[in-house]
C-alpha cells in the first residue's frame, strides 16, 4: 500500500462530501483529497492532477452520472480504481465491475467498509501506476 493516499471524492451533495471527508480523516493514510460536486468538474480534476490515487463518486448526479464518469475515467487513467456509492439497490457490483468500477458501495455504510474497499483497491495497484 502507499504510503500517502489522494482521493478525489465526487457527489453533487456537498454535505455528503464533507461528512465523507470528516470521516476518513480518522484514516490517518489519506493525506490529501480533492472534491468535486459534478462529475465534469471531476473529469477536469482527473486530466490536471495525476497524483489522485482513487475515486469515490456517487453514481445519480446531474449532468455527468457517476457511471458516465467512471467510463470517461477509464478513457484517461485506465487503472485509476473507482468506487461508486448509491442509494439505490436497482445497480449491482456485477453491473458496475463490468463497465470498469472497481466496485459499488451501498448506502448507508460503515467506515470500516469503505476503508477496507480503499485499501483494497490501492492494494491491487501496480507500484508504478
Amino acid at each position: 500500500m502507499q504510503k500517502e493516499i489522494t482521493l478525489l471524492v465526487v457527489d453533487d451533495d456537498p454535505e455528503q462530501i464533507n461528512t465523507l471527508i470528516m470521516c476518513l480523516n480518522a484514516y490517518e493514510k489519506i493525506t490529501q483529497y480533492f472534491e468535486a460536486t459534478n462529475g465534469k468538474q471531476a473529469l477536469e480534476i482527473i486530466k490536471h492532477q495525476d497524483n489522485i490515487d482513487m475515486v469515490i463518486s456517487d453514481i445519480q448526479m446531474p449532468e455527468l452520472t457517476g457511471i458516465e464518469l467512471l467510463k470517461e475515467i477509464k478513457k484517461i487513467r485506465p487503472l485509476l480504481p473507482v468506487l461508486l456509492v448509491t442509494g439505490n439497490c436497482a445497480y449491482t457490483q456485477k453491473f458496475i465491475k463490468e463497465q470498469g468500477g472497481f466496485d459499488l458501495l451501498y448506502k448507508p455504510y460503515s467506515l470500516h467498509q469503505l476503508v477496507q474497499l480503499i485499501k483494497s483497491a490501492l492494494y491491487r495497484l501496480p507500484c508504478n501506476y
